[in-house]
């Protein structure tokens, strides 16, 4: 039936419905039955959760694949189970965006190794984890994007983006983390510089707050946040192209709110 629209519009100018035909290679019995048919409640109900599914897919900017589209509807009371979802969304190209492998630059480390003060707790109340992460802008300029990171709630608490990656950058950014949340028992970072810096340090003691690290060479000591940004990058900046730094920023605090507010976390 998707001939039936180019059938349609050649009417419409004036050809001969013999001529389309056999331009196009379709028997009349076919184009008369297209004519006679009548979608069934089935045809219905599909047409109506893939235009809710399609309408989910843009509003994430098109992040969501199927699972989280799936967990939508369902939000919305519609009963539909996933591998349905998937099929009415693959035949629409409604897929979420390609991932891309990122390789994080070797952090600085000026220090001998400082405890990782949380590597055994179970339970992460009372812990924030911080991370500054690399990105790539066109022309090969670079920015730096810092965050503070609740891994409880998975919530970002604060961030910042620049171009200069030192102590008072992060220092800035947890400062900003502490006057709208209050202060954590713990928080988490690797062994990079800025994290060890004077600066940086004055804020944690300032606010009692016990410092763990990751240890060196093992970024994944900090898993939270580093998952965190890799989700960013692949959901955000690898598929899309910025102008400027402050447009950058934009839709970096866009991106944040829309994942501390809306966007379907699929672990429970």
């Amino acid at each position: 039936m998707t001939a039936l629209p180019i059938i349609q519009a050649n009417l419409a100018v004036g050809h001969r419905i013999t001529t389309i035909l056999k331009v196009l290679q379709i028997p009349r019995s076919t184009y008369y039955h297209w004519l006679s048919y009548q979608p069934s409640p089935r045809d219905l109900e599909n047409q109506r959760i893939t235009d809710l599914g399609h309408n989910i897919w843009l509003s994430s900017n098109k992040v969501y694949g199927y699972k989280r589209v799936h967990v939508a509807l369902k939000r919305q009371g519609i009963n539909v189970g996933v591998k349905r979802v998937w099929r009415l969304m693959k035949a629409i190209h409604a897929q979420s965006i390609m991932q891309r492998r990122f390789r994080k630059p070797v952090t600085q480390v000026l220090y001998a190794q400082r405890p990782n003060l949380i590597k055994h707790f179970d339970d992460m109340s009372g812990i924030w984890v911080a991370d500054v992460t690399y990105i790539q802008m066109p022309g090969g300029s670079h920015l730096y994007l810092g965050t503070v990171f609740d891994p409880e709630t998975r919530q970002v608490l604060s961030h910042k983006i620049s171009t200069i990656r030192d102590g008072q950058f992060v220092a800035d950014i947890l400062s900003d983390a502490l006057k709208h949340h209050g202060a954590p028992r713990y928080l988490h970072t690797d062994m990079g510089s800025e994290y060890t810096s004077m600066t940086f340090d004055d804020v944690m003691k300032n606010h009692h707050i016990k410092h763990s690290y990751s240890k060196k060479g093992h970024p994944y000591d900090n898993a939270r946040i580093e998952a965190f940004h890799s989700i960013l990058k692949r959901e955000l900046i690898y598929p899309n192209q910025f102008s400027s730094k402050y447009e950058l920023i934009a839709r970096v605090s866009w991106y944040i709110n829309w994942f501390n507010t809306k966007r379907i976390n699929l672990i429970a």
